[in-house]
């Protein structure tokens, strides 16, 4: 294929107004490409981009994914991801305010419009732009990436899950706050030993709800007996089958007492909150411990003893594994996380548990990984522009990654449907 003439004929329909042509073209570049998908690139470049088809061509060609196969949309949506790669803001927008009236080619230029208003603090026009896109063509919604961390995604949850103090002055933050607040149930104790000894000593968290219990608990407590004896162990458990639940229906401890809190998520019910409860918790059981809080996921079996994180934590007021990502929902893996009830560090808890629960008004694809976003937004705010918060890095403070210190059990696909499956 002739790319440059290819271009050069998108480029004079577009200057004479030949739309018709433009399209005609495109589906004949459909049928004689060797790759059927360079038609459809090339006809998505046209009609919004104009006179920067050649060098977001260039720059698309060598990161087009083969796998999608033969949908418009995902190249369509391939074209603005390099946008933001490149921060090319003002054209998004730009074609965002000529996008056909065609379904096909109307939902994605909106939705990263969308994005970018959000990201420029418009918040007033960016969400109600994207509930309008949201409301039209939702089954396309599904050909944008939720999980991979390419430039979109930077964009996208900068936008809507990473926020800055003046995000926490508009009003859906406060509307949306208050709306979750009064959908929060109450945290009720079932079991409530009182840990002894030494007040740096800390207790070990998971959550989760039965069926997790069920699959990944033994495993967890097994690795925390041979690892973090005679420590206060908490379950936070949600949507029990039983009210309010038994210990003698959990897997025992060899060493050490099981504290046991549990809740009802009620209007909350989605796989995102199952992820973000521990957090949304914290703050309120650190005030009840009044010593370090460990927080773990229930599905990783620990493998370097506890007092190294603890001494780690002495001087900080929240601790964690760092990872080297541009995407901010995953900076600060959840999986292995401390708490200190230093004021500072109750303001965080208190910070994070309201930034998550002012998102939980969002919907699919909005909610992945809101707890790790949340956490990198309210730990930014409070150590990089309050500058009060004292940061533990992990890493640099055992030597270690986060691999080093606890691994993962289970697979990931059968995890996923385990919690769509309780929180549908």
């Amino acid at each position: 294929m002739d790319v440059e003439a290819v271009i050069t004929h998108v480029q004079n329909s577009l200057r004479s107004r030949r739309i018709g042509d433009l399209l005609a073209f495109g589906r004949s570049r459909v049928a004689d490409a060797p790759e059927r998908s360079e038609g459809w690139l090339l006809q998505s470049l046209g009609l919004i981009l104009d006179d920067q088809a050649a060098l977001v061509y260039r720059r698309i060609l060598p990161l087009r994914r083969r796998r999608f196969g033969d949908d418009g949309l995902v190249f369509l949506k391939d074209v603005f991801l390099i946008l933001a790669r490149l921060e090319a803001y003002d054209a998004i927008l730009a074609a965002a305010l000529v996008a056909p009236t065609s379904e096909l080619f109307t939902v994605i230029p909106h939705y990263f419009a969308a994005c970018v208003l959000l990201k420029q603090r418009r918040f007033d026009e960016g969400f109600a732009l994207l509930s309008g896109v949201r409301g039209c063509c939702l089954a396309n919604l599904g050909a944008l990436p939720t999980t991979d961390s390419d430039g979109f995604m930077v964009l996208f949850r900068h936008a809507l899950l990473v926020n800055d103090a003046g995000y926490l002055q508009q009003p859906y933050y406060r509307e949306n706050l208050a709306l979750n607040q009064a959908r929060l149930g109450p945290l009720r104790w079932a079991v409530a030993p009182r840990p002894g000894g030494d007040p740096e000593r800390s207790v070990v968290m998971v959550s989760c709800d039965g069926r997790y219990a069920e699959l990944f608990l033994p495993g967890f407590l097994a690795s925390a007996d041979r690892l973090c004896a005679d420590r206060v162990l908490h379950l936070h458990l949600l949507d029990p089958d039983s009210e309010p639940p038994s210990l003698s229906t959990l897997p025992s401890r060899q060493y050490g007492p099981l504290a046991l809190t549990w809740e009802q998520s009620g209007a909350l019910k989605c796989a995102a909150y199952y992820a973000s409860a521990r957090f949304v918790r914290m703050a309120a059981l650190l005030r009840h411990y009044q010593r370090p809080i460990l927080l773990f996921d229930v599905d990783m079996e620990l493998h370097q003893p506890l007092e190294r994180l603890e001494q780690a934590m002495e001087g900080g007021d929240f601790g964690s594994f760092r990872r080297d990502r541009l995407d901010p929902g995953s900076v600060y893996p959840a999986a292995a996380v401390g708490f200190r009830p230093t004021p500072v560090g109750l303001e965080l808890a208190d910070l994070l548990g309201s930034l998550i629960l002012s998102k939980m008004s969002l919907k699919r694809p909005l909610l992945w990984l809101i707890d790790q976003a949340s956490l990198y937004s309210a730990v930014t705010l409070l150590a990089d522009q309050a500058a009060r918060l004292r940061v533990v890095n992990f890493n640099h403070q055992l030597g270690l990654s986060l691999e080093d210190y606890v691994s993962l059990r289970g697979r990931d696909e059968d995890k996923l449907r385990l919690m769509t499956e309780a929180s549908s």
